[in-house]
């Protein structure tokens, strides 16, 4: 429930009591409408006011009861008797008319107890219930609901909570006297409840049970009234009129005062002594006594009663604007549920279908193209998919590197080495082959096929959560669960086809790019890469100019007789610098230890054979035919080559990669399904409308208790309205007579 102000009640003096008893009429009836709306709607999102009875067994608590209803009607008995919270709901009826009551909580709520024995009836049946409730000994605080409707009371609701008992009774459950305490205090803890303190006038009020439980709860006294009952008890030469006058300094200090009141006793009660009679005695008691005939409002149940209706309306209206705020909430939440819960007809299938068509529509492509706001703690929907295309799938692709080639180990180099000698075969060459290149270029674009079908799944995923918010969006589709189950049913097989037909076009494209080398890629510098290895591997002797000269003849453009003499020149420069390197690297062993036939050898020998094994290479003994153990400088040139033209063109096919794929997904995997999913939920014929349109049970049945509910809210609505208009203004606190 809301959260509640300790606001303090107001003082209610003499003088305003009788002026405002017309603005009680119609109190309780709107409390109670209020409390019939929440329990309608199964919430109770407002602590609505209420006066609750606390006071010892012996106080005299049901006698006060009784007194203001006028009937004799609560269970007695000894030990604990009252044991859940029993909400007594007086109505007034026309004078002439009989009394009856209503025990709205029973399992029988519509039963009318009426007639000579109504009230003795009610009697049993609060007995049996509480034992329903409770079982033979326990407690609850499930409260009993009673209705009482007579010409003899005023419109008043009044909670008689368990009394207050020290010492539990035989055979009763030793935790019994704290359980009783956590329930009176729990229910008046809540700064809405006026607490009415019934304590006994012949008794110590410095240990008064309800005082105790009040001032635990409301400290500063500021919505506690005092009950005195049995003054006549009193000893004789005492009064309680420095109390009600709150004269006395021993006193507690309430800031709603006290009030005496006079109960009927128990001959009264035998002798079936009317109200009317009861209340004669009553005020015959207190204007002939000279302590009390002088305090007003201070002294009759007739006062406490007013004094009452008074408090519970000066406390609705001070929660007024709470209430009311609250109650517009919840007919627009009710409003909306009611929106969602259509009355659904033959002729308004059709429409309902395409307003939830339209919606859904609405929402899907919102929450992919970023028109519907969402909560902006997260990515949502289309962000998502993009944040995959340029983070996530963008880091995985160019993230690959030339796979088993970066390191250069022993191996690999053997390996490129082995691969080149095989594509020159018996012919040899001078240039790195084509077929070499080629094999390395397959391996590495291969490995782009991986990333490429886990951004197609998760794309797919994205897609699917997006249909299932754009769904949950659609409240219409919570009334038409085949409606839901079809829409979601058509949405999956639109979007796993459209992912299949993805996945094929990925290891399409994959293989196209393995297949064929684009040499002749306007992005492919051969000659320039080619260029830049041999500078790296030789140095850079020739000039900027040289560079440039060699740069415009690679181009195609015509020379003129001494640019080809410079060309030549140059090249003629760069062939004996590689030839030079060529000869010292003959100089040296072509294999350390293979001549010996030592231990060095024999392992270099082993080595060589398993690596061979190793890479598929020729079964032939390594100490028949072999390759030399060391690279001669021509080799790792033919390497450095290769590597480099692989690098270079594998860095396009990254390139390419990230640029096409995301479009493609995005074109096959987001726009086309979505087009396609709207046309396939709209063309839906007729029949298939019905079929899906057809509302269930339950809904049917809910849309029926959210009228009842918001029937209610709107009935509340309209009386706090009349409640705020009613003059109930406080005069200066009752000053001591």
């Amino acid at each position: 429930g809301r959260k509640m102000t300790s606001t303090p009640f107001p003082s209610v003096p003499a003088g305003n009591v009788d002026s405002a008893e017309g603005a009680m009429d119609g109190l309780v009836p709107i409390i109670n409408k209020l409390r019939d709306a929440f329990v309608a709607m199964k919430d109770s999102p407002i602590d609505l006011p209420r006066i609750a009875v606390v006071g010892s067994q012996s106080a005299g608590k049901s006698s006060v009861l009784e007194n203001i209803v006028g009937q004799t009607f609560l269970p007695r008995g000894s030990g604990i008797v009252t044991r859940c919270p029993c909400e007594i709901r007086m109505h007034a009826l026309p004078a002439g008319q009989a009394a009856y009551g209503l025990v709205a909580s029973a399992q029988d709520p519509s039963t009318r107890y009426e007639g000579p024995h109504a009230f003795g009836a009610i009697r049993d049946k609060i007995e049996s219930e509480t034992a329903r409730l409770c079982g033979a000994r326990g407690l609850t605080d499930r409260p009993i609901l009673l209705d009482i409707y007579s010409p003899d009371v005023v419109d008043l609701t009044l909670v008689d909570l368990p009394g207050a008992v020290r010492v539990a009774a035989e055979g009763q459950d030793p935790r019994t006297v704290a359980q009783i305490q956590e329930m009176i205090e729990g229910y008046i803890r809540n700064p809405n409840v006026i607490i009415l303190a019934v304590n006994a006038a012949n008794t110590d009020l410095a240990n008064s049970d309800a005082i105790a439980f009040s001032r635990a709860v409301d400290p500063r006294g500021e919505r506690t009234l005092g009950v005195l009952t049995k003054l006549d008890l009193m000893d004789e030469g005492t009064d309680a009129r420095g109390i009600l006058a709150q004269a006395d300094p021993d006193a507690p200090k309430l800031k709603l005062g006290y009030v005496a009141v006079m109960n009927r006793s128990q001959k009264d009660t035998l002798d079936r002594k009317t109200l009317a009679e009861a209340r004669g005695k009553e005020a015959a008691y207190f204007s002939a006594h000279p302590a009390y005939r002088t305090l007003g409002s201070a002294v009759g149940t007739e006062n406490l009663v007013k004094r009452c209706t008074m408090l519970l309306m000066q406390a609705i209206q001070r929660e007024l604007p709470g209430i009311d705020a609250k109650l517009k909430d919840l007919i627009k939440e009710k409003d909306e549920e009611l929106l969602a819960l259509p009355d659904v007809s033959p002729e308004t299938m059709r429409i309902h279908y395409q307003e939830i068509v339209r919606r859904f529509e609405t929402n899907f492509s919102g929450m992919l193209e970023g028109s519907i706001r969402l909560d902006d703690s997260q990515l949502h929907g289309g962000a998502r998919i993009a944040n995959l295309f340029e983070y996530d799938f963008q880091d995985a692709v160019m993230g690959l590197q030339v796979q088993g080639l970066e390191s250069m180990d022993e191996l690999t180099s053997m390996r490129i080495r082995t691969m080149i000698k095989n594509r020159q075969g018996l012919s040899g060459g001078l240039y790195v082959p084509n077929d070499a290149f080629h094999t390395l270029v397959k391996e590495q674009v291969g490995m782009t096929e991986e990333p490429c079908l886990v951004l197609a799944r998760d794309v797919l995923a994205e897609m699917q959560a997006v249909q299932r918010s754009a769904t949950d969006a659609v409240k219409l589709l919570n009334s038409f669960p085949q409606a839901r189950a079809a829409l979601t049913r058509t949405c999956n097989e639109i979007l796993s086809s459209s992912h299949a037909e993805v996945v094929k076009y990925l290891r399409t494209h994959v293989k196209m790019n393995q297949l064929r080398i684009s040499y002749g890629h306007p992005d492919f510098h051969k000659e320039r890469i080619l260029f830049e290895v041999e500078q790296r591997r030789y140095g850079n002797e020739d000039s900027e100019e040289d560079v440039a000269l060699l740069t415009k003849a690679r181009s195609g453009v015509d020379l003129t007789v001494d640019e080809r003499h410079r060309v030549r020149d140059i090249s003629s420069r760069r062939a004996r610098a590689q030839l030079e390197e060529q000869r010292s690297a003959a100089q040296e062993p072509r294999s350390r230890g293979a001549a010996s036939g030592g231990a060095s050898g024999a392992a270099s020998a082993s080595y060589l054979s398993q690596a061979s094994a190793r890479m598929g290479l020729s079964s032939t003994p390594a100490n028949k035919i072999r390759m030399a153990e060391q690279a001669s400088a021509k080799e790792e040139l033919e390497i450095e080559k290769l590597l480099a033209l692989t690098r270079a063109y594998f860095h396009l096919v990254q390139k390419q990669v990230v640029d096409l794929v995301p479009k493609y997904i995005q074109l096959i995997l987001v726009e086309e399904p979505k087009e396609k999913i709207v046309k396939a939920i709209g063309a839906m014929t007729d029949q298939q409308v019905a079929t899906l349109m057809a509302p269930s049970a339950d809904v049917t049945a809910k849309r029926a208790e959210t009228l009842a509910g918001l029937a209610k809210l709107r009935e509340a609505e309209a009386m706090i309205y009349e409640v705020s208009r009613m003059d109930t203004q406080p005069a200066p606190p009752l000053a001591a007579p």
